[in-house]
């Protein structure tokens, strides 16, 4: 049996004040089972995604993590993505990282972005960046981060995006905000 399923993505475009909507058609086999799983998919690619939107980093926001001083990773976001067959998987991720420091000097700091896959580092980028002194002390960065694995294990595989805060400000704080990870299933 074959089943049409529409997927529907609603994204709120906070800079433009729109609503954008995109409309997935994907022809499934009855081995799929809604609800993740299962995604035995007719080899069309489909789409498994995490996303935490924030609208201010500095604010009280539970969505907003701030990263220990102690360089203890944290995993912001993950996805499961079921293998059944010889598949690649492209991994979009994001975060926004928002750096406070509360001194009037410059600032330095280091962040590093992991994607980890079964508890296995797959790729690793470490990203530091230094800042001039500003009167309210607020820095901003949006490290994005894509990947193909070509070789996932079949089965279970969970994705994480794991940041650390490296070095931190000299007298501040680094928060991880808006976030997200993104994995496209292509069957081979």
């Amino acid at each position: 049996m074959t089943v049409t399923v529409l997927c529907f993505e609603i994204v709120y475009g906070y800079q433009s004040n729109q609503i954008h909507y995109m409309v997935h058609k994907i022809k499934c086999t009855d081995n799929l089972m809604l609800g993740g799983e299962v995604m035995g998919l007719d080899r069309v690619p489909f789409i498994v995604a995490d996303t935490v939107s924030v609208d201010d980093p500095y604010t009280f926001d539970p969505n907003v993590i701030q990263l220990p001083f102690d360089g203890t990773p944290v995993d912001v976001l993950s996805v499961d993505v079921c293998v059944s067959h010889k598949t690649q998987i492209k991994l979009d991720t994001m975060a926004q990282i928002a750096v406070l420091g509360l001194t009037m000097i410059d600032q330095t700091f280091e962040v590093t972005y992991q994607i980890i896959r079964n508890d296995d580092c797959v790729s690793m980028i470490s990203d530091e960046m230094d800042y001039d002194s500003v009167v309210d002390g607020r820095h901003m960065n949006f490290p994005n981060f894509p990947l193909v694995d070509k070789n996932p294990s079949l089965g279970m595989n969970t994705y994480h995006l794991r940041c650390t805060s490296v070095i931190t400000p000299t007298v501040g704080f680094v928060f991880v905000g808006s976030r997200s990870l993104k994995a496209t299933v292509f069957t081979l």
